[in-house]
């Protein structure tokens, strides 16, 4: 039998928990697609734990080998294209 997908919800500071960065941050990061949108609910704002969970393993995998250096001009470009976007 197929296993269910765990759609505990979660709130901002939880996903600041397992992510150490700022509000705005998280807010620049789900513009960029790097992390998942949120499911707003009245006022209240969540995340999907296990959607949260792939974005962070993904990024894992995406990061450069220990050594290579770091290509930091395409996030550079992504941030300012999202600056720029969110007039």
């Amino acid at each position: 039998m197929a296993k269910k997908p765990d759609t505990k919800l979660i709130r901002e500071s939880v996903l600041r928990d397992m992510i150490p960065i700022s509000h705005t941050t998280v807010w620049r990061y789900v513009k960029m697609g790097m992390l998942p949108a949120p499911i707003k609910m009245g006022r209240n704002t969540f995340w999907v734990k296990a959607e949260v969970e792939a974005a962070i393993e993904k990024l894992r995998k995406a990061r450069p080998k220990r050594g290579s250096g770091i290509d930091g001009d395409l996030l550079e470009e992504k941030m300012r294209t999202a600056d720029t976007n969110c007039d």
